[in-house]
């Protein structure tokens, strides 16, 4: 990837440093960060550990496959959900005409590590969408604007942090995972725990 702003990986730690100003680490765009085929929706799971310094009212993506211009998006995992200010997954039409999303309900402490993440079923419901916790489902709320289709591929690269219009992460963001499918909610608990222990013995995720 490449880090963009003032994002950085202090040598001996775990994690991505990030100051909420334009800061963010790029992927070029690849198959394995689309999750459609001809219009059909596929599973997937985005997860990653993050501690905030700041929580405002905004869209902290914490991993968000997305171009600022052109517009593109396909997916985001969010910190911060607009001016809900809690967590929440969301997938979109690429023009971003419409989209479905869950969110939690509730903000996230600053000055703490969360582990959040979110599921798609494919079935381009907002039923099929799922967000954890700390390992435990909190999505309590719909988000959709438009009629939802489906995702499209773009070329859109893949942004941990943020994207180059503002929306970004001021904190920290540490091990950052993508399936291609649907996780389960024990499969999530294993990773939670793992960091958690090691959060536990003085360290980071």
């Amino acid at each position: 990837g490449t880090l963009v702003g003032n994002a950085a990986v202090t040598a001996g730690t775990r994690y991505l440093s990030l100051d909420g100003t334009g800061d963010r680490l790029d992927f070029a765009d690849a198959p394995g960060f689309s999750f459609t085929s001809g219009g059909v929706d596929l599973p997937f799971s985005a997860c990653a550990w993050v501690y905030l310094n700041s929580n405002s009212a905004a869209n902290h993506n914490i991993i968000y496959k997305a171009s600022a211009s052109p517009l593109a998006v396909e997916w985001s995992l969010r910190s911060s959900n607009g001016a809900t200010n809690d967590p929440a997954i969301v997938v979109f039409k690429s023009d971003v005409s419409a989209f479905i999303g869950r969110r939690t309900g509730s903000a996230l402490s600053t000055g703490a590590w969360h582990h959040l993440a979110g599921t798609y079923s494919s079935s381009k419901t907002t039923a099929g969408l799922k967000v954890y916790v700390n390992s435990v489902q909190s999505d309590t709320a719909n988000i959709s604007s438009g009629t939802y289709t489906g995702m499209s591929d773009t070329a859109a690269l893949l942004r941990i942090g943020g994207v180059d219009t503002g929306e970004n992460v001021d904190g920290r963001i540490a091990d950052v995972r993508i399936y291609s499918r649907e996780l389960t909610q024990p499969e999530i608990a294993q990773i939670y725990n793992a960091g958690a222990a090691r959060i536990a013995q003085g360290g980071t995720p």
